[in-house]
C-alpha cells in the first residue's frame, strides 16, 4: 500500500520488510523505542508443577538468551534492558544487563531439587507487535529453556482471552509488550511494581503467594515525586528500579528499534514517547 501510494505512512515495519523499500522512494526511519518487550513468570498462579521460588524464576531468565532473540526475531534492530524501566527514563540507568548463563542456571535448578527439569504452561497474545513475531520469539524460548530441561507447553490465544486468563488463575510464564503513556517513571512502578493492588502483583498470584508482594518500589515512587533536587529524583526512580528487578517476577527481553515508514512526500514525522508520532505536526 505505501508502494502504490495507497496510504502515507505505516508504523511498527519489521526490519526485513522494510528491506524492501531500498532503492524506491519509500523512506524508512529507525530509531530506538521506549516500547519493550517481556517475560513474567507468576509463582501464584494455580495448579504449579513446582515452586516458582526467586532462585527458580532467575535460572528461567539466566537461560534465555536475549541477544539471540533479538537476533532472531528483529534482525538485531533492537537493545537489552536492566529493569521494567527504559532507557531514557528517570531511573534505568546504572544497572546490569540480565545474565545469560544455562550452565549457572543447571546449578542453581539442581540445587532446588529440580535437576531433572519440570514443565510449564506458556499461554502468550497470538500477536505481532513491534515487529516481533510473538509465536517465533516463544519458540525461541522455548529452545533456549530446553537446554536447561524446562519445557514450556505454547499456547498462543487472542489478547482478550490472555487478559482473561493472566487475571484469572494467572499464567506461569508468559511474554508481553508495554508501550508509555507518558514521559514519568510512576508508570512502570504501578505495573509492574509488587505493592498490594498493581497489575502485575495481581496477575503474578499475590493473593495465592504473598510472598512476592513488595511494597518498597512504590515507597520510593511517592519519594520520588515528592523529592526537589535531579539527583534524588533520580536516586530514588534507581532504587525503585532495583527493587522490580530483585522482585524477579518481570524479565525485559528486548526493546525493539520503532521503523517509520512513509512516501517521500511526507514531512515532520517523527517518533515521541508519549504518542508514538505526534500526527499535529505531520505534513503533507
Amino acid at each position: 500500500m505505501l508502494q502504490s501510494g495507497e496510504v502515507d505512512i505505516a508504523m511498527q515495519i519489521d526490519p526485513e520488510t522494510a528491506k524492501i523499500f531500498e532503492g524506491t522512494s519509500i523512506v524508512t526511519e529507525p530509531a530506538p523505542s521506549y516500547n519493550f518487550i517481556y517475560m513474567a513468570i507468576s509463582p501464584g498462579a494455580k495448579n504449579l508443577p513446582v515452586k516458582l521460588t526467586p532462585e527458580v524464576r532467575e535460572a528461567i531468565s539466566m537461560a534465555v538468551d536475549r541477544t539471540a532473540l533479538i537476533d532472531f526475531t528483529l534482525g538485531g534492530a533492537g537493545r537489552l534492558l536492566s529493569a521494567p524501566i527504559p532507557p531514557g527514563f528517570p531511573g534505568a540507568d546504572g544497572h546490569p544487563l540480565p545474565i545469560y548463563d544455562p550452565e549457572k542456571a543447571k546449578k542453581i535448578l539442581a540445587a532446588a531439587g529440580l535437576g531433572d527439569g519440570f514443565t510449564l504452561e506458556a499461554i502468550y497474545p497470538d500477536q505481532r507487535m513491534f515487529g516481533v513475531d510473538f509465536n517465533v520469539m516463544m519458540q525461541k524460548i522455548q529452545q533456549d529453556l530446553a537446554k536447561i530441561d524446562v519445557i514450556l507447553e505454547l499456547k498462543p490465544m487472542p489478547v482478550a482471552n490472555w487478559r482473561e486468563a493472566a487475571n484469572g488463575d494467572h499464567i506461569p510464564l508468559t511474554a508481553v509488550y508495554y508501550s508509555p503513556d507518558f514521559f514519568g517513571s510512576s508508570q512502570y512502578v504501578d505495573i509492574f511494581g509488587m505493592q498490594e493492588g498493581s497489575v502485575w502483583a495481581h496477575r503474578a498470584g499475590g493473593e495465592n503467594d504473598p510472598s512476592i508482594l513488595n511494597p518498597r518500589a512504590n515507597e520510593r515512587k511517592v519519594q520520588a515525586l515528592a523529592a526537589s533536587t535531579p539527583y534524588e529524583i533520580e536516586k530514588l526512580w534507581s532504587e525503585a528500579a532495583t527493587e522490580m528487578i530483585h522482585d524477579r517476577i518481570i524479565f525485559p527481553l528486548m526493546s525493539p528499534n520503532m521503523i517509520l515508514a512513509h512516501g517521500a512526500n511526507v514531512k515532520g514525522l517523527r517518533f515521541s514517547i508519549c504518542c508514538n508520532p505526534p500526527l499535529a505536526e505531520i505534513e503533507n
